[in-house]
Order: C-alpha cells, then structure tokens, then sequence
C-alpha cells in the first residue's frame, strides 16, 4: 500500500487558471494539466526567487518533495510551450494557508521545544548520560528556557 501523500500549502488560489498558444482553437489543442501545488512552487522558486528550503517551509513539506513538485511543473510547462498546447492549473493535493485549523499549522523545533529528557546515571547535568534509554538509572529534565533541571 502507498503511504498517502502530505498536504501541501498554498497561499491562494491562482488568479488565472488557463493558458492557450494564441490563433488556434481550443478544439484543436491538447492539454497538459499544472497541479495547484506545481504552479506554487513555480511561483515561490521561480518568480519569487526563495531557495528550495525557504519554499518547503510555505509549502509545509520537505525540500525532496518541493524539488519533486518544481521539476514536474517545470516538465509541464515547458511541454505545454514548445508543443504548442493548452495548460490548464487545476487539481493536486492542496490546502490554501487561510484554511488551516491551529493544530495544522506548522510549528518549527525552534519555538516548540522547551523542555527536553535526557538519560542520566545521576541527578545533575554533570553526571554521565546513561546510554540505555529503556534501562537508563533515570531522567534529567531541563527547561530550556531556565535551565532549570529536575531528576
């Protein structure tokens, strides 16, 4: 079975949806389809400037999965103009950035993470880590934000 893939956020909806090479019918044309989260991507690289890393943040998933999506709507752009065919912007697995619940918005280690366990062979920072997680003699707790520790 696949593993389902992760929504990817955009910050609107694009304005224009539908792009077609001029003095030849529509009829006449095939299409190739640009997905909502290919055209965002297209948009935050290519006409933004922002490096892959800073448009997986927008997007809300990983610089592998960006990279992915930037070569497939550059693939698809680039066959719609030189083939001389339609681009349609319709479709994918996407959420515009408005419609996130609390819960979906992205939360980074930065302002997250302000309490952390570390194995211990003793009460203190000073002591040694004890490298048996499941077996350790104990827990530090430090507050991040106080370094405040308890045993």
């Amino acid at each position: 079975m696949a593993r389902p893939q992760k929504c990817r956020f955009i910050e609107k909806h694009p304005e224009v949806t539908f792009f077609k090479p001029q003095g030849i019918p529509l009829r006449e044309l095939q299409e190739e389809r640009l997905t909502i989260e290919g055209y965002e991507a297209l948009r935050l690289v290519d006409l933004l400037g922002q490096s892959i890393e800073e448009a997986s943040v927008v997007m809300g998933v990983s610089r592998h999965i960006v990279s992915r999506v930037l070569a497939e709507g550059r693939r698809v752009v680039a066959s719609a103009i030189v083939r001389g065919m339609a681009l349609r912007i319709e479709g994918g697995n996407y959420r515009v950035k408005e419609e996130q619940t609390p819960s979906q918005q992205i939360i980074t280690k930065e302002n997250n993470m302000t309490m952390i366990a570390i194995t211990s062979e003793g009460p203190g920072l000073e002591s040694r880590v004890d490298p048996r997680f499941g077996r350790a003699a104990g827990f530090v707790i430090v507050n991040t934000e106080t370094m405040e520790t308890e045993y």
